[in-house]
């Protein structure tokens, strides 16, 4: 609806519709091109097709171009308005060269054009609300949905109240209503296997990976029963029957994954009909698109899902969407946490029906975060981050620059050595500079980058240009 009523703003010239996804595209298609004469393009199409669309976009055979990132790069001819779908995806960011961001290269094509610029979805990143505050932007700013109930469940209560379980009696109630009415819900969590880890309660000893060090989950394997296993992949371990360490047999499991989560609604509701929808469940799109069609169809009852979810294809409202875990992400160590959690709530009132509910179990309720998405207070909590930000100088009062090194690792030269010696380099040059040496482990592979912040961003990239065997990334959410 909001689409359709931007686009009405724009009879004339050229319009860009920026989709974070390639994989959400093709659900696009029918909808944009049964009201509208649009052209689909992005950088999966072949060399041939590329030029064929190039110069339809140039001759301005087109008033809609709908596309991936790479959409904006195209040589339009009377670029009248930039929309950014769901701006705050982590797939507006490219991981490969050149490694742009939509919403920075948006900004660069407004100056350039005069190009309006729209955000549409169920939330905004803090950088964008940055430019609203300084009234460069004239961008609607997402709110609470006044039509759907939010409920806070306080897991600690629970447990007071002699309830041990991972669902709370409040869920139970409304997901037994919710089957009762031949309804559907949505339950996120974002954990694999059974459980996050096995835990010796005589020692506190935790299986890891002999690779990569990361805590073993336990899952079930299609041929070996349950096994411990890496969530990296290639590590699997037969479960112990006493522990490695000091040979006691209470070893037990530790957190709810989503095949734990699908035993205990199976003791509730034996009759219900319950599918998980992940990775793990679903590895290709056919298998992916598969279960949201018989979930679109009525043919599962409660749908066990990740973020995923968000790129897939649109799936009817529900009445019922909760969140078992919302502390995990709340908790990390990671400046953005926060606003990644709002985001995630943003995109789970998405899939609510008018009076729906959304349901979040959290061991922390007072959260500021929490206290303000209750009380509809967003404006609030995103001045609160905007304080908290400039005081610590993180983005967007700074850039944050992520470098790798390009060269292979060969004889006594590795990317490590590489790294350090420039480490040591812009010590000596730029001193101000806030950089360090990090290390990250990718696919049981340990990864090093130097860490770069600071809020001179010429000074910066004086210095990386003189800099060979680097790769360069800004404000990467991948790494940092």
């Amino acid at each position: 609806k909001n689409l359709e009523e931007t686009l009405e703003k724009y009879p004339e010239g050229q319009v860009a519709i920026i989709a974070p996804e390639i994989a959400i595209e093709p659900w696009w298609t029918t909808a944009l091109q049964q009201k509208h004469d649009a052209l689909n393009y992005h950088a999966a199409k072949t060399p041939k097709q590329k030029a064929i669309l190039w110069k339809e976009v140039f001759e301005g055979k087109h008033r809609i171009i709908y596309g991936s990132r790479s959409l904006l790069l195209a040589p339009f001819r009377d670029l009248r308005a930039i929309i950014m779908m769901n701006e705050h995806s982590i797939g507006h960011k490219e991981d490969q060269r050149p490694k742009f961001h939509t919403r920075d290269l948006a900004y660069i094509m407004q100056k350039l054009t005069g190009a309006d610029l729209h955000g549409i979805g169920s939330s905004i990143s803090l950088p964008l609300w940055h430019k609203i505050e300084e009234k460069k932007l004239a961008v609607p700013v997402p709110t609470r949905r006044d039509d759907t109930q939010f409920k806070i469940i306080d897991m600690r209560s629970e447990r007071k109240g002699g309830n041990f379980s991972p669902l709370s009696e409040d869920l139970l109630n409304i997901l037994t209503a919710t089957l009762k009415h031949t309804s559907q819900a949505i339950l996120f969590l974002n954990k694999r296997g059974e459980s996050s880890c096995l835990l010796c309660r005589d020692c506190g000893y935790i299986p890891k990976c002999h690779k990569c060090q990361r805590n073993l989950i336990v899952q079930r394997h299609a041929t070996q029963g349950q096994v411990m296993a890496c969530i990296a992949g290639e590590v699997i371990e037969p479960m112990p029957d006493a522990c490695p360490r000091c040979g006691g047999v209470s070893m037990k499991m530790v957190g709810l994954g989503q095949e734990k989560l699908v035993a205990l609604l199976q003791e509730h509701f034996p009759k219900a009909r319950i599918a998980i929808y992940g990775k793990d469940r679903a590895k290709t799109p056919s298998e992916q698109k598969k279960i949201l069609k018989n979930f679109a169809q009525g043919e599962i009852d409660i749908l066990i899902t990740t973020p995923l979810l968000y790129n897939g294809a649109p799936i009817p409202a529900v009445p019922v969407v909760a969140a078992l875990d919302i502390d995990t992400g709340l908790t990390t160590p990671h400046f953005m946490s926060g606003e990644k959690t709002l985001h995630h709530l943003q995109d789970m009132q998405s899939f609510l029906k008018p009076k729906g509910i959304l349901l979040l179990q959290t061991h922390i309720p007072d959260n500021p975060l929490l206290t303000c998405y209750r009380e509809n207070r967003l404006n609030d909590w995103y001045e609160g981050e905007l304080k908290s930000r400039k005081m610590l100088h993180y983005p967007p009062y700074s850039k944050i620059m992520i470098l790798t090194s390009t060269l292979r690792e060969h004889g006594n030269i590795s990317a490590k050595t590489s790294l350090e010696k420039t480490l040591d380099y812009i010590k000596k040059t730029e001193p101000e500079l806030s950089i360090e040496l990090a290390k990250k482990n990718i696919g049981h592979r340990d990864k090093y980058y130097l860490v770069i912040r600071g809020r001179d961003t010429e000074k910066m990239m004086s210095v990386i240009r003189s800099m060979p065997d680097v790769s360069l990334d800004i404000d990467s959410p991948y790494l940092i």
